[in-house]
C-alpha cells in the first residue's frame, strides 16, 4: 500500500468514527450498559458483585467482551477503554471501504465516496443508533 492510500485509509477511518459520533457515544447513559458493565467490574474488582445471580450468569457464558475489555480498563481506565472499544471497529469500517475500492480499481475520489456512504449506512453498525455501544460490534 503506498503511502497516500494509508493516508487515505486513516482518515476515511476518521470520517467513519465522525460518521458514528452524529448518533452519539453513549457510555453511561445505555440501557444495555446494565447487561456487561456489572460483569466488567466484578472483572477489574473481583467480589464487589460477590452473590449477585445476573453477573455470576454473565460471567458463565462467553466472556470475551468483558475480559479484553477489563484488561483495557486497567490502564486507561473503564470510560476511556470502553471508548476505544467504540472507536476501532468504527474507524476499521471506513478504512476498509477505502482499502476495498482502492484494491478494486478505484480512484481516491471513488474510494472516499465508497467510505463516506459504507460510514453513513444505517444498516452498518458505523451509523447505527446503537453506534455509541460498545457493546454491539
Amino acid at each position: 500500500m503506498r503511502w497516500r492510500d494509508l493516508a487515505g485509509a486513516l482518515a476515511a477511518g476518521g470520517a467513519s468514527i465522525g460518521a458514528a459520533a452524529l448518533f452519539g457515544y453513549s457510555f453511561g447513559s445505555s440501557s444495555n450498559h446494565a447487561f456487561w458493565l456489572p460483569a466488567v467490574l466484578e472483572r477489574l474488582s473481583p467480589g464487589l458483585y460477590a452473590g449477585d445471580p445476573a453477573v455470576a450468569a454473565a460471567l458463565r457464558g462467553p466472556t470475551f467482551f468483558y475480559d479484553a475489555l477489563a484488561v483495557l480498563a486497567r490502564p486507561l481506565g473503564l470510560e476511556t477503554a470502553a471508548a476505544l472499544a467504540w472507536a476501532a471497529p468504527a474507524g476499521a469500517v471506513g478504512a476498509l471501504a477505502w482499502a476495498a475500492a482502492r484494491t478494486l480499481g478505484s480512484g481516491a475520489a471513488g474510494a472516499a465516496l465508497a467510505a463516506l456512504l459504507v460510514a453513513l449506512s444505517s444498516l452498518l453498525r458505523a451509523a447505527s443508533p446503537w453506534a455509541g455501544d460498545p457493546l454491539v460490534k
